[in-house]
């Protein structure tokens, strides 16, 4: 039985993932904020000192982010301090050849203006050439978290969808059953790391209108959208979130989405080359 050790396991693309290896028969060690069951590795990207368990894991696969502090710079340390602590941590006790597999986001680049996406590529940047598998993946739409969840619980509660700049933005759809298939084609490929991001863009990019017109299409309901600006939803947020508000949206969620890498296929390796090669 494969043992696996996942971040974020409580929501978004950790949960998903947990549950999918889960029903593949693998062994889920999660490491949450607060252990909740047998098993949990308590964790925070604030934490120096991790308590390991005495197995011998397949992976670690970190999805965890923390948005909670409002500072960016924060925000930004914590990530990402965070993130190559946790990476130390588990090569000093699994040893050196410990497979540790990073999450990353299509608004991961040099100039993303998203604190997200800045601190994905700044961790990106560190963990490559330390033999890790780094995947950025496109917009995941069927977690509990993210920008088109949130939209999609905004639609069920006022019947209104607020397409950020009239949805004419390309997104990449992806689900969390094909980035976990990927995640085993990779472990199972015997394939050493790439020395290059790994891009999964497994469909075709469609309009963020024709994607959302696609959902409500499989609803069976009516739903009002409204083209909004994407610089007027941010500047909501960010009103919301200065008063200490739930926003939402996430302000920086906004500009992550706004603000993807414009040249996706530099610096990085198709999925399918990387696996046929």
């Amino acid at each position: 039985m494969k043992t696996v050790m996942i971040t974020g396991a409580t929501g978004g693309l950790g949960k998903a993932l947990t549950a999918d290896f889960k029903r593949h028969g693998c062994k889920v060690i999660r490491l949450i904020r607060k252990a909740d069951c047998s098993g949990d590795v308590e964790f925070k990207l604030s934490q120096k000192d991790i308590q390991w368990p005495e197995v011998e894991p397949t992976v670690l696969i970190h999805c965890a982010y923390d948005f909670t502090d409002k500072n960016s710079n924060i925000k930004k340390n914590l990530n990402f301090t965070g993130t190559l602590n946790l990476f130390h941590s588990y090569r000093k006790k699994y040893g050196s050849s410990a497979k540790f597999l990073f999450i990353s986001s299509l608004a991961a680049f040099a100039e993303a203006k998203s604190t997200y996406g800045q601190v994905k590529y700044q961790t990106e940047r560190e963990l490559l050439p330390q033999e890790t598998y780094v995947i950025r993946v496109g917009l995941i739409h069927d977690t509990s978290s993210g920008i088109v969840p949130s939209m999609k619980k905004l639609a069920a509660k006022f019947s209104i969808i607020p397409l950020i700049n009239g949805g004419r933005d390309p997104v990449y759809p992806v689900s969390s059953n094909e980035i976990y298939a990927v995640i085993m084609q990779i472990l199972t490929s015997g394939k050493p790391a790439a020395d290059k991001v790994i891009l999964f863009l497994p469909n075709e990019a469609v309009t963020f209108r024709k994607f959302f017109n696609d959902w409500i299409g499989t609803k069976g309901v009516r739903y009002l959208i409204v083209p909004v600006y994407w610089k007027i939803l941010w500047y909501c947020a960010q009103i919301l979130e200065c008063v200490n508000l739930k926003s939402p949206i996430r302000s920086d969620s906004i500009l992550s989405f706004t603000n993807q890498n414009p040249d996706l296929f530099k610096e990085v390796i198709d999925h399918k080359r990387y696996l046929n090669d």
